[in-house]
């Protein structure tokens, strides 16, 4: 087996011999060294191989027997390289794709998420882009952590994120950290109401607990201490964490003028291409000029090719033209819009509380509408704060 990939490699000339002294012939092969293999009789002489850095020696000594050779086939590497004289595409298209497989490795084919929701995959792959990494990028292996650690700086509301790149594909995990256990300082803190009303449920974790479930607190009081006595009368101070749920009545006013002036898309969009290969970009079509107005949406999604993903992104603009326009209400519409501006309030004074129940006055003039809303709503009332 040896011997035959051997003799393919270095190439074997397949000839007969007719006529003359065709014995004698294979007697002076043998003295002069020319290994013949596959011997075998034919009509007047016999065939044989003979490895083809041997066959010009072979022509002398079939002149001297007045012999006549034929080639009959030729066969091996070295005659398939011949075939390519003149058209070396053939031979370096090959090379340079194995060339460009071995590069390849160190591009980013495909960016993949696990365990995020499709906000938070919005989110990390515009802060991977604005870090210079999508799809056609070049990541070094070595190089994958530090690119965490960057990705983690500039995303602070994320607990924790890791990188895995392997063959070109880069998978991002990671979690949202919970700000609401978040220490508001490295010092003691104190858990105080941030609004009026009664208490019904107490989650303290730390602290010493300062309230009891159907307690009505006031706004600014005291719900648990960073700071007491233990029973041997030493002081004690920790960082007060925990939630106390309580009903709270707010009361909100918003008012809403009927004729508003705003900035309205006219309904012409345009949009541009560019194809990105890391750091170099190729326009497709025109590009957008923007005016101060304007608003610009971007979308980036991979580059595929019958669904087959290539190591490039196509980004997408879209250029929504916006004109000045000025709108006359209706009394339901404003209504809407002033309820809506109450319950932002709501929102930022206490964020994730349930509306039980809802009481809304109106007042209206030719101009304006105002919108007075009752609430009752349960809401987590804890906040930290540090100790005095």
């Amino acid at each position: 087996m040896i011997d035959r990939m051997l003799g393919w490699m270095l190439g074997q000339v397949r000839f007969t011999v007719q006529g003359g002294r065709a014995e004698w012939l294979l007697n002076q092969c043998a003295d002069a060294g020319i290994p013949l293999s596959g011997v075998r009789a034919v009509p007047g002489g016999f065939a044989a191989n003979v490895p083809v850095r041997c066959y010009p020696q072979l022509r002398p000594l079939a002149r001297h027997a007045h012999s006549r050779v034929r080639v009959q086939k030729r066969r091996g590497l070295w005659f398939r390289l011949r075939r390519l004289r003149g058209r070396w595409g053939l031979l370096i298209g090959p090379l340079l794709m194995l060339a460009v497989i071995g590069f390849s490795g160190h591009l980013v084919w495909a960016v993949r998420f696990s365990g995020l929701d499709g906000r938070q995959q919005v989110q990390l792959r515009q802060t991977l882009y604005e870090l210079g990494v999508q799809e056609g990028s070049w990541i070094d292996p070595d190089e994958v952590e530090g690119l965490r650690s960057r990705l983690l700086a500039a995303r602070p509301d994320y607990a924790w994120v890791t990188l895995n790149f392997y063959r070109g594909r880069l998978v991002v995990e990671g979690s949202e950290s919970n700000s609401s256990e978040i220490a508001a300082s490295d010092g003691p803190t104190d858990l105080v109401a941030a609004a009026d009303g009664t208490v019904k449920k107490v989650d303290v974790r730390q602290g010493n607990l300062a309230c009891a479930p159907g307690q009505t607190v006031a706004q600014g009081q005291l719900l648990a201490a960073g700071t007491y006595l233990d029973r041997d009368s030493r002081p004690i101070t920790t960082r007060s964490s925990g939630h106390v749920w309580a009903e709270v009545e707010k009361t909100y006013a918003c008012t809403q003028d009927f004729l508003i002036e705003a900035n309205l898309p006219s309904g012409q969009a345009k949009t541009s291409r560019t194809l990105c290969f890391g750091r170099w970009s190729i326009p497709v079509g025109q590009q957008l000029e923007p005016s101060g107005g304007d608003r610009l949406q971007t979308v980036r999604r991979p580059l595929e090719v019958l669904g087959f993903a290539l190591p490039a992104t196509l980004e997408e603009t879209t250029l929504i033209p916006r004109e000045s326009s000025r709108i006359l209400l209706t009394e339901q519409q404003a209504q809407a819009l002033a309820r809506q501006a109450c319950l932002e309030q709501l929102a930022a004074e206490l964020p994730g509380a349930e509306i039980l129940s809802e009481d809304s006055r109106v007042e209206k003039n030719a101009r304006q509408l105002t919108l007075t809303m009752r609430l009752r709503v349960y809401a987590d009332i804890a906040r930290e704060v540090p100790c005095e």
